[in-house]
């Protein structure tokens, strides 16, 4: 369809626009977000001292780039983890582009201002000031391979209206995200794209969420209690760690519950809502005592003259020491309560509270030194589109990081190396 021709769709008036197809891009990135960002910067850095310059282009649905970032780590973006494996060319990555950044006693790595925003800023401009073109309000809604390289169909949204253009690339880098967290514009949009091109999408699910459990503890609502807590399927430990646990008026939350729901996955053929029967959540809110050592502190309690709830005064929080004296929740002895208060999950909580999707494009099909598709010649992945879940702590985004620098490494050097279509 020629430019300038209107059309109608969705009951919108729609504009073929020429601004971003009037030349062919040597690199497309679909996504601003954590990966997109850091592979533009890295691109634009890496083509700095080249006489070629990459026509460089990202795509990002959004009115602006990077809301997941701005985000993460309540504000203060928790950009990786002294633990990650790669976090050596993370932070020389975040050097380079102008980020001071601070560790943690737990190992966990912000920027020194621990504010989102500065990270997001600082990326953005590593690339645009080096002239990669950045279009917000642009969904790429189609993507097809030819013989001279991919057709990319985007919508942009303007004034009410959608602008459809058709933007031609040498390379395509698909960094839409997953579909966790969909107010920050991930909803899945490259599984969609990347099964057109014959990708397999492994089954999604949201992770990194609260977990919502069958007994009512709605009463506990606002506590937050120290405790370990284990994860069983069928009687075996699955998983454990220390932490602090948050009831909600339906679920347990906090970091470690949030690491558990990685391992909570639903039996086949059933319903997500009736597919975790055979696991249990145990909490231990005493794990450096046994069950013999808290029976004894309360029958010293009781010599005291303190029974129920007021026995378990030092131990845990008021709501809390209600509900096991009055074993509202279990009906077994209160030292067994403090020991292994038992849960069974009912489902975690969905895609609007999940950090992270688990699942995605299949690893096997990417070469994941250059993050190349090994179907699609010229096609690159980076970030949580992939299947990659990590636990709390900023390894999800170090994920991000890396997979786009590969990615952005592996483009602009075989772009370097051959002459740019024009």
């Amino acid at each position: 369809m020629p430019e300038g021709v209107s059309c109608f769709s969705d009951g919108q008036r729609v504009k073929l626009v020429k601004r971003i197809s009037d030349e062919k891009w040597d690199i497309l990135i679909i996504g601003g977000g954590a990966a997109g960002l850091a592979a533009a910067a890295e691109a634009a850095m890496a083509a700095e001292k080249s006489d070629r310059k990459p026509k460089i282009i990202v795509l990002e649905k959004r009115p602006g780039t990077g809301s997941k970032i701005c985000a993460s780590g309540n504000g203060r973006c928790n950009l990786s983890n002294a633990a990650c494996p790669d976090v050596r060319r993370t932070l020389e990555f975040f050097a380079r582009v102008g980020v001071l950044t601070r560790t943690d006693d737990e190992g966990r790595i912000y920027p020194y201002s621990e504010e989102a925003a500065d990270v997001e800023r600082a990326l953005r401009m590593a690339a645009e000031n080096r002239g990669v073109s950045i279009f917000g309000n642009t969904a790429v809604t189609g993507l097809e391979k030819g013989e001279r390289g991919f057709t990319v169909t985007a919508e942009t949204v303007r004034d009410g209206r959608k602008e459809i253009s058709f933007l031609s690339a040498e390379r395509v880098l698909m960094a839409a995200g997953g579909k966790s967290a969909p107010k920050f514009g991930t909803t899945g949009d490259g599984y969609v794209l990347s099964r057109k091109l014959g990708h397999r999408v492994l089954p999604l699910a949201p992770v990194l969420t609260a977990i919502e459990v069958r007994e009512d503890v709605s009463s506990l609502a606002g506590v937050r209690e120290k405790a370990r807590a284990a994860l069983y399927h069928d009687g075996r430990c699955v998983f454990s760690e220390d932490g602090e646990v948050q009831f909600t008026k339906d679920s347990l939350s906090g970091i470690c519950i949030f690491n558990m729901s990685r391992f909570l996955k639903p039996e086949k053929g059933k319903r997500l809502e009736e597919g975790f029967g055979r696991y249990e959540i145990v909490l231990d809110f005493l794990p450096d005592f046994t069950e013999r050592q808290a029976k004894d502190f309360l029958t010293e309690q009781g010599k005291r003259g303190l029974f129920g709830e007021a026995a378990l005064n030092s131990i845990v929080k008021e709501k809390l020491a209600k509900a096991i004296a009055e074993r509202t929740l279990s009906g077994e002895e209160p030292e067994v309560q403090l020991k292994a208060m038992r849960f069974v999950p009912k489902m975690p909580k969905g895609w609007e509270t999940a950090q992270v999707t688990r699942g995605g494009v299949d690893l096997s099909e990417v070469d994941v030194d250059t993050m190349e598709s090994k179907i699609v010649s010229g096609l690159y992945f980076a970030g949580e589109v992939l299947d990659y879940d990590g636990p709390c702590g900023g390894y999800n985004l170090n994920h991000a990081w890396i997979t786009g620098i590969k990615a952005a490494k592996a483009m602009t050097g075989d772009l370097l190396c051959t002459e740019f279509s024009r």
